[in-house]
């Protein structure tokens, strides 16, 4: 790209996006934490929340998930299951919800449970992501050429490349679906790849 004069940006696309929007992550914690966490992420111009979900009882999600949404009751929060739900535990939670503040779902169910994850979202009017279900090229594209969520969560390092999600995500942009970049445990460097283009 310096040898080019071009950003790197510029080498994946000839019309890259001139700003990302970027989640604020809430993990686990005291009520009283979660809700100053999602204040101070509110106040420093966040918009959407990702929360982690499923790691213990639905009960507490549904606090935990209420505390978020009084501390900060304009968010968009993105509930990420990382497939831990069944289908009961899923239902649990969203039945203790404001499901309008719920900007997607994302892998509630196991990997190889698609449809039931797809039948529960829509039961509530709410969008699904899938994660875990895209850990190689054939998986993301089997899954952008059946539309069979509303987002997609590419990951350069599990998906090969930068280049390879910048493909991937051009053909489930044409076909009405959202694209999420996310990382694994990468350096800076990898980090900065998830950018899109």
């Amino acid at each position: 790209a310096r040898a080019l004069g071009r950003s790197v940006a510029r080498l994946h696309s000839d019309n890259p996006a001139s700003r990302v929007e970027v989640n604020g992550l809430l993990g686990d914690g005291a009520l009283r934490l979660m809700a100053g966490r999602a204040r101070r992420l509110w106040e420093d111009g966040f918009r959407s929340f990702k929360v982690k979900v499923g790691a213990g009882e639905p009960d507490h999600d549904v606090k935990r998930i209420l505390a978020i949404a009084d501390a900060a009751p304009e968010a968009k929060l993105r509930l990420d299951a990382n497939a831990a739900w069944d289908t009961e535990r899923g239902r649990r939670v969203l039945d203790g919800i404001p499901t309008e503040m719920i900007e997607f779902v994302e892998q509630p169910l196991p990997v190889g449970h698609i449809k039931e994850s797809w039948q529960m979202c829509c039961d509530y009017g709410i969008r699904l992501a899938l994660d875990e279900e895209v850990s190689t090229v054939e998986q993301a594209q089997r899954i952008i050429d059946q539309r069979a969520c509303d987002v997609v969560v590419l990951k350069p390092m599990v998906l090969g490349s930068a280049r390879a999600c910048n493909i991937l995500a051009q053909v489930a942009r044409s076909k009405g679906m959202d694209v999420i970049y996310t990382s694994s445990w990468e350096s800076d460097i990898g980090i900065a790849a998830t950018l899109p283009v």
